[in-house]
């Protein structure tokens, strides 16, 4: 609606796509929207095709094992499965100015991830917040992978925190 030549859609969860192609139809965009096979890559954009502008949610929970197929949470045991093939195909499927936008929880050592993006460019932080442990959310297993002195969570008053960002690099 902001004028995009193409959109394309990928996500693990069959729910979402079906909801943002209904979503494009409804908002006269649909023919616009190009939904993308899941397969061998985090960004399958056909051969020789590169975008202005990659926006990402990627699933960054985690979790000793996985809780259930096709989890839209769940992204190894130290969450970052997704997350760090996202950066590393980012810049060769982005166009010289595009820009990577994703959101990043805490849980998943945002630390490292901004350092694997500025090594290959500009990064920063655009917005953050904090919220109390969801019930899902396995303090102990956090508490394995380096917890709070790695800057995993945080504590206030007793109460155990995560922190949500949305990152932007630039190609």
């Amino acid at each position: 609606m902001q004028g995009a030549k193409k959109a394309y859609l990928l996500d693990t969860y069959d729910k979402a796509i079906s909801l943002a192609l209904e979503n494009g139809e409804r908002n006269g965009v649909g023919d616009r929207l190009v939904h993308l096979p899941i397969g061998s890559t985090m960004l399958p954009l056909p051969a020789g095709e590169n975008v202005d502008c990659i926006l990402s949610n990627p699933a960054q929970l985690p979790l000793p094992q996985q809780e259930r197929e096709n989890s839209p949470f769940y992204a190894g045991p130290d969450g970052r499965s997704m997350i760090d093939a996202l950066v590393r195909e980012a810049r060769m499927k982005l166009n010289p100015s595009g820009h990577l936008l994703m959101t990043h929880n805490s849980l998943a050592n945002l630390r490292k991830t901004l350092d694997m993006l500025k090594s290959n460019g500009l990064a920063r932080i655009l917005a953050e917040h904090a919220i109390a442990f969801r019930p899902f959310i396995d303090r102990a297993w956090l508490d394995k992978l380096g917890g709070a002195a790695e800057g995993l969570y945080s504590v206030r008053d007793g109460i155990a925190y995560e922190t949500l960002y949305v990152v932007d690099a630039m190609a």
